[in-house]
């Protein structure tokens, strides 16, 4: 079990909000990135800035490859791609959305993640909580 302190951001229209957030590494080849991402139960799949990609030296896209991804702020070219994901010392084979922009923020979707951890939100105490399940689902 690893727990994870909420981050604070001031807003104009709600004021100081927190949000659930989490160290995750993302690592293909001999390459390797560790960043905070917004844990978001919300959103399919984890995505990730095309900077990120590039470092990481994820294959380019292909032809036809192109997905569109949506949600409450737009939408933008993606490509998925599987890549090794470690939180707390587990790593496990994740899908993973690749933007073909820099203006997306980082998010730790469902897939994959929510099948190896059971994730709590405790609002109250502002902590994400992720508990290793002893079995993928």
């Amino acid at each position: 079990m690893v727990q994870y302190q909420f981050r604070s951001f001031q807003t104009k229209r709600l004021g100081l909000v927190y949000r659930p957030f989490a160290e995750a590494t993302l690592k293909h080849g001999s390459r390797s990135i560790t960043k905070e991402f917004l844990v978001d139960a919300g959103a399919d799949i984890t995505l990730i800035p095309m900077w990120i990609g590039k470092a990481l030296q994820l294959p380019a896209p292909e032809s036809g490859e192109m997905l569109s991804l949506g949600g409450l702020g737009g939408s933008v070219s993606t490509v998925h791609r599987t890549i090794i994901m470690e939180i707390d010392n587990y790593r496990f084979e994740a899908r993973i959305a690749w933007a073909q922009s820099e203006e997306v923020p980082l998010l730790l979707g469902r897939f994959d993640v929510f099948d190896f951890f059971k994730i709590t939100f405790d609002q109250t105490d502002r902590v994400t909580i992720f508990t290793r399940k002893k079995k993928a689902a």
